[in-house]
């Protein structure tokens, strides 16, 4: 049986996506083969908030919880950050701030880098002898502590994997200092480390583009969605009319921009397709003022009913409940080249995806391949060649077609437990 230590700064009970991943590997890799200990931070900055109700003592994997210097005060020190009185007139605090400001000025670095002397500590005293060594980023200190380990034993078999981009895409238009170091240390952990793997297809490639020479060692494992969390939905057919739209998630600042979609409706009530009352759109989460305010120029405004942030289960009921799931992706490498954790939620809803994104985005070659939606390339496409899409949907919905929920069969591929089957077949070539 085989030790994998995995280290993550970022584990449950914190909501942030990057908890999410190194929990699904420790819950999921077969405990016959693996015996698995969890490495994190016990007092972890989460910008997402924490859910006490998750159940982080998973059974047959040792939890290693070390603090960090700062922990949850992090957030106080960042541009921006709420800081109380108590806080500002505290000396030892006023220093920790100056240190921290200074360090990110200089360096990276992200909310771990103080968490590294406890980790490093526990590395140094208390790690056992392990096969196999697991590092998961966007927190690059996580790296930092696979390379002090790779360093301390050669033979243990090191799998950095990326999930977010870090300096690559830096490289050719900035030259700061603080970026070249970065560079370097990026470079470090590729060349370093036995395996280096990605999210997506996509992010594999570009990496493999800048560092070719260690293109042989990179591999995909996708994040996929854990069926345990949906096992209570109640997944069954929809309604055909009206046509219920829903997106749940941010714009980022118009990045992700929602217009395409009025377009296409205003188009089908000036031809009388739909009416306000047959199409429904709703939004749960942040949407700028701004964003709103130049909406309302669109006549189909008046389908779209804004919901705010509402709780995660609120959330599932709508996408099991809706008739078109609406997906959109930035047209920037960062995000098209990578696949929303919000997609994989849209598949565990087995519902139909409204996909607006570019046509060379990861998640647009998925949903056609897999056969799970539509996808619409505004900047590609003609609005009329839009329209028709669109259009045949209409048709579909009108024939009941729609109302069933997409096969489960498709979609066992993306969960969880199978991607990490995928990482358990990474770790086992020598």
């Amino acid at each position: 049986m085989k030790k994998v230590l995995i280290i993550s700064y970022s584990y449950p009970p914190s909501n942030a996506p990057a908890a999410q991943r190194p929990y699904a590997f420790a819950k999921y890799l077969d405990k016959t083969k693996y015996m698995v200990t969890v490495l994190t931070c016990s007092n972890q900055d989460s910008s997402l908030g924490f859910d006490k109700t998750k159940d982080i003592r998973l059974k047959d994997v040792e939890l290693v919880r070390t603090k960090s210097w700062i922990g949850k005060g992090a957030a106080s020190f960042r541009e921006g950050g709420m800081v109380s009185k108590s806080e500002k007139k505290g000396f030892f605090k006023h220093i920790k701030k100056s240190i921290f400001k200074t360090l990110s000025s200089l360096i990276t670095p992200d909310k771990a880098i103080f968490w590294l002397p406890s980790a490093k500590n526990w590395i140094k005293n208390e790690m056992s002898d392990y096969d196999i060594v697991i590092t998961t980023s966007p927190v690059f200190s996580n790296h930092f502590l696979g390379r002090i380990i790779k360093k301390k034993n050669p033979n243990i078999k090191w799998v950095a994997d990326f999930r977010d981009y870090h300096f690559l895409e830096n490289l050719e238009y900035d030259n700061r200092f603080k970026n070249k170091l970065n560079k370097r240390w990026e470079n470090r952990v590729i060349q370093e480390s036995d395996v280096v793997v990605f999210i997506s297809n996509a992010m594999k490639e570009a990496y493999a583009k800048m560092y070719s020479e260690a293109s042989y060692k990179m591999e995909v494992v996708y994040n996929g969605f854990d069926p345990e969390d949906y096992r209570n939905l109640e997944i069954k057919n929809v309604a055909s009319l009206p046509i219920k739209i829903f997106y749940a998630g941010s714009f980022y600042s118009g990045l992700r921009s929602p217009e395409p979609l009025f377009i296409i409706l205003d188009h089908l009530m000036a031809n009388k397709l739909i009416t306000k009352e047959s199409v429904h759109v709703e939004i749960a989460g942040n949407i700028e003022i701004s964003l709103v305010e130049s909406l309302k120029k669109y006549t189909s405004f008046e389908c779209l009913r804004i919901l705010g942030r509402i709780h995660h289960s609120e959330v599932m009921q709508k996408l099991v409940g809706t008739s078109l799931l609406w997906l959109i992706v930035g047209d920037k490498i960062t995000h098209y080249s990578g696949v929303p954790l919000k997609f994989f939620e849209y598949l565990a809803a087995r519902r139909p995806i409204l996909n607006f994104a570019p046509s060379h985005a990861e998640v647009t070659s998925i949903i056609k391949n897999y056969s799970l939606g539509w996808n619409f390339d505004p900047a590609q496409e003609t609005i009329t060649e839009q329209v028709e899409t669109f259009k045949n949907i209409i048709t579909q919905v009108e024939e009941g077609s729609l109302q069933n929920p997409l096969p489960s069969e498709v979609l066992e591929h993306f969960s969880r437990k199978e991607q990490t089957k995928e990482l358990e077949e990474i770790l086992e070539n020598e």
